[in-house]
């Protein structure tokens, strides 16, 4: 192009270009009909997707220029190959719709198997938190019963705390559990005992140190302080007593003491402090069950502070579930049921709440009292405020009930005789009904009696009408109806008749004579009792029924 823009093209060394480029194309051209050959003669399970492109557009362009009359031979080889290669492309587009197939099925197989195990996990992890719920559970209300025991005990909800605290700590610090300590400390405590923390150390040592769990020294000790001294053997502690004291042998060591409950307590306390004997506890918490034991504190400790936090909602839950299934229990119990327990409650109620009131005004109107009748008091208000929830009027820091007023408990007693009224009427009037029903029935049984069975009646098809005969094989059960009948009637009455005429006060009367009788009968001696046998008939079943 350069040389022809310079006037050259009649040149030597145009031509010589000229020349060379028509051999090249030459060349290029006899080379892509060797390729064309080529390929044709390749296997089409050889060629690649872009080979078999090539070579299929080249083929189509021959034959659309190939007449197949002029040429048939050839125009059916070649579309033959022009099938093959197509057939070919057809083949291994197939295979990549497999293989993206297989891939699909592969990412669907690997997101079902994802969720598998995700519900896995979540299945799991709900099992779990549920055995922690169930666990905090026992252990808060384990725990919430020990308080409440050491709460009666001590009436004091700062003792019970620091009670609490000292077993807790005891707990984390020895091989015994919370549990151990706990049932230990309050038998101690009910039998007027308040051991110290060391003093319980002391206990829990010597235990240690013969094998034994604190709760049979407990037993031990308590047993030796009422002079009974087998269950020492066990600890290796030898008694034996001499008038007004007990000689104790241990390891070789005799001691003398006084047969007091404090000087053989004490003396047993001051065996955990032996050398030897004592810190024995503290050698086996750095063994594995002391650790285990540790563990097992910590994870009480810890499920005990989760209970705390759950208690209120539980105590909701359960509240709801229990006034739930009392409404329920009331729409299935009768108003006749429901007087008859009203009027029990009533008569427990009338015959209890006015000697409580009574006590407590005089307990409360005392300018000091003594710690006797301070716990006496606080058992008062206990028992009130249990029967009449809103009678309080007073408490303390700790929520608990320190006064009552008389007239709301009178107020109450009001509104719970007229409510017992009430239904009294609806009891009557449902009782009359009830009696009403049993005379209709067996007015008919008596009518099914007289006429010798009772009237069956069947029909005969749809145009043949029906017929009625008197079945005289129902005359038993005829028989058995009316004497059921006969007795629901006979009871329907009666409770009627208790009904319109039973009152509280006559209830009261009844009991506390009943009470009475009890209590004179109880007092008897031999003599009396055989006595009172000889001079009254019918003894057994009124001896039952006082006993």
């Amino acid at each position: 192009m350069e040389l022809e823009a310079q006037g050259k093209k009649n040149s030597k060394e145009y031509k010589n270009l000229s020349k060379e480029c028509s051999e090249y194309s030459k060349r290029i051209a006899e080379n892509n009909k060797k390729i064309s050959a080529l390929n044709r003669s390749m296997n089409v399970n050889d060629m690649t997707m872009g080979q078999l492109k090539k070579e299929a557009k080249q083929l189509a362009a021959v034959l659309d220029d190939l007449s197949e009359s002029a040429n048939p031979e050839e125009y059916a080889r070649l579309n033959s190959r022009l099938a093959e290669v197509r057939n070919r492309m057809g083949e291994l587009r197939n295979a990549g719709k497999k293989v993206n197939q297989e891939s699909d099925m592969g990412v669907a197989l690997m997101s079902k198997l994802k969720l598998a195990v995700k519900a896995f996990i979540a299945v799991k992890l709900l099992g779990w938190l549920k055995s922690a719920h169930d666990q905090a559970y026992e252990t808060r209300k384990e725990f919430a019963k020990y308080e409440a025991v050491l709460r009666n005990t001590f009436q004091s909800q700062k003792k019970t705390n620091d009670a609490m605290k000292m077993l807790q700590q005891l707990a984390a610090d020895t091989p015994s559990s919370m549990q151990e300590w706990t049932e230990a400390y309050i038998k101690l405590i009910n039998r007027g005992l308040k051991p110290t923390s060391q003093e319980l150390v002391n206990m829990g040592d010597l235990a240690s140190s013969q094998g034994k769990s604190v709760d049979q020294l407990i037993e031990a000790i308590l047993d030796a302080m009422t002079g009974e001294n087998e269950r020492l053997k066990e600890f290796g502690i030898k008694a034996s007593k001499s008038g007004e004291t007990t000689k104790f042998t241990f390891r070789g060591v005799t001691t003398e003491v006084r047969n007091s409950e404090d000087a053989i307590k004490d003396y047993l306390l001051s065996l955990g402090r032996i050398d030897g004997i004592a810190g024995s506890m503290a050698v086996q918490m750095q063994e594995l069950e002391g650790i285990q034991s540790n563990l097992g504190d910590t994870m009480d400790a810890f499920f005990n502070k989760v209970g705390k936090k759950l208690e209120p909602f539980w105590k909701w839950a359960m509240k709801q579930a229990n006034d739930f299934f009392s409404t329920m229990g009331d729409l299935l119990t009768s108003y006749t049921e429901t007087y008859d327990l009203h009027f029990d409650k009533m008569v427990q109620l009338e015959g209890t709440l006015p000697g409580l009131v009574s006590r407590y005004e005089e307990l409360a109107g005392k300018s000091s009292r003594s710690a006797e009748e301070q716990k006496e008091l606080a058992s008062v208000i206990s028992q009130v405020q249990a029967m009449v929830p809103g009678a309080a009027t007073a408490f303390d820091n700790y929520g608990n009930a320190i006064a009552i007023s008389g007239e709301k408990v009178e107020e109450f007693l009001a509104k719970q005789r007229a409510l017992l009224k009430f239904e009294n009427q609806n009891a009557i009037k449902e009782t009359t009904n009830q009696l009403e029903e049993y005379r209709k029935t067996y007015d008919n049984l008596i009518a099914q009696q007289e006429q010798g069975g009772a009237t069956i009646t069947q029909t005969n098809g749809q145009f043949g009408g029906s017929t009625s005969y008197i079945d005289t094989t129902t005359m038993p059960q005829i028989e058995a109806n009316i004497k059921k009948y006969g007795e629901l009637i006979q009871g329907a009455e009666e409770k009627l008749k208790q009904l319109n005429g039973q009152t509280v006060e006559d209830a009261i009367r009844s009991q506390k004579k009943m009470l009475e009788a009890r209590h004179n009968f109880n007092k008897m001696d031999e003599v009396q009792l055989k006595a009172w046998i000889k001079n009254n008939k019918d003894t057994y079943k009124e001896y039952a029924e006082i006993a």
